[in-house]
């Protein structure tokens, strides 16, 4: 008995389909920003991708319409160094002489494939291994 093929695992496309996502979206941020805030008269509190990271962001003292806003714009296409090898992870802190604050946390897309990739192809180099020991073992009773 042979083991099953790679390409029949579910693990396997579903790994396919994260990376696609992953993929997409950082090109797709490379040259538009796409994001959703939430805000009330105090605070502002926001996710947006743009140019090559996902951003994390919250604005004190800045007045903003409450409820839920989907953000959206083009902008200028960042650098290729940026975009495939910029910093991977990104804290600001910024406070303005009027009293508005700016809290920052990016992490960049390269880092998020290679957080994603790693483990999933340890896990189906070990199914691999795993799957054909025990048909070894199978095959010898």
């Amino acid at each position: 008995m042979t083991p099953r093929r790679l390409i029949r695992w579910k693990s396997f496309w579903f790994g396919i389909l994260v990376l696609g996502f992953l993929g997409w979206a950082w090109l797709a941020t490379s040259l538009k920003s796409l994001g959703v805030r939430s805000g009330d008269s105090k605070e502002l509190i926001g996710f947006t991708s743009s140019s090559g990271y996902v951003k994390l962001y919250r604005f004190t003292g800045v007045p903003a319409e409450p409820g839920l806003v989907i953000t959206g714009s083009r902008h200028s296409s960042p650098s290729n160094s940026e975009l495939f090898f910029g910093p991977p992870l990104r804290i600001e802190k910024l406070v303005s002489p009027d009293g508005y604050s700016t809290s920052e946390a990016s992490i960049a897309y390269w880092l998020l494939v290679q957080l994603f990739f790693v483990p999933w192809a340890v896990l189906l180099a070990w199914r691999w291994r795993r799957q054909r020991i025990l048909t070894k073992a199978n095959s010898l009773s």
